[in-house]
């Protein structure tokens, strides 16, 4: 099988087994960390299957959710903050109050502090991972996350569907 990739103005055929350098944009560096994960082709690219998939793709109330389980929200933004671990400024973390009509939970990113600046009250948001408790409360530890600027949860990118899980490196 054959594909055609346009690099700097001239077409280049490509085999499946061509090296994964012969990619169009494809750095030395991020070619060696596909090699930790096996893949040094473009069939071995190809044939990298995700070990699982995590079904974001229904959407619970506040109220329904469980521990331990992976589980979706669409909630709105009641407040959001950026914390300090251990005195040092470089290492931030957020936090934020959600809810829906239904209740309130929160959601902690370590080493994100970044994302408390983007959460402003009232921004709607699905949230999608682990639910986990905290002194007694339910919290999500790290969930994907995505604004909902008015579109149709359908056209969601990072949550409210299947998605892959691949090994990290």
């Amino acid at each position: 099988s054959k594909s055609s990739v346009k690099k700097q103005d001239q077409s280049v055929s490509l085999r499946l087994c061509d090296d994964v350098t012969h990619l169009y944009r494809m750095r030395k560096d991020h070619a060696g960390k596909l090699v930790k994960l096996g893949i040094r082709t473009i069939r071995d690219l190809v044939y990298h299957f995700p070990f699982r998939h995590n079904d974001f793709a229904h959407i619970s109330k506040v109220t329904d959710l469980e521990y331990g389980q992976e589980q979706t929200v669409l909630v709105s933004v009641w407040e959001a903050t950026k914390t300090q671990l251990g005195g040092n400024p470089r290492r931030t973390s957020a936090q934020a109050v959600v809810g829906d009509d239904t209740g309130n939970v929160r959601a902690v990113w370590f080493n994100r502090g970044f994302i408390a600046d983007q959460l402003k009250p009232g921004t709607r948001l699905v949230l999608s991972g682990k639910v986990n408790v905290f002194q007694g409360r339910f919290v999500f530890e790290s969930p994907e996350y995505e604004v909902v600027r008015g579109q149709d949860l359908d056209d969601l990118v990072h949550t409210g569907r299947l998605v892959p899980v691949y090994p990290k490196t």
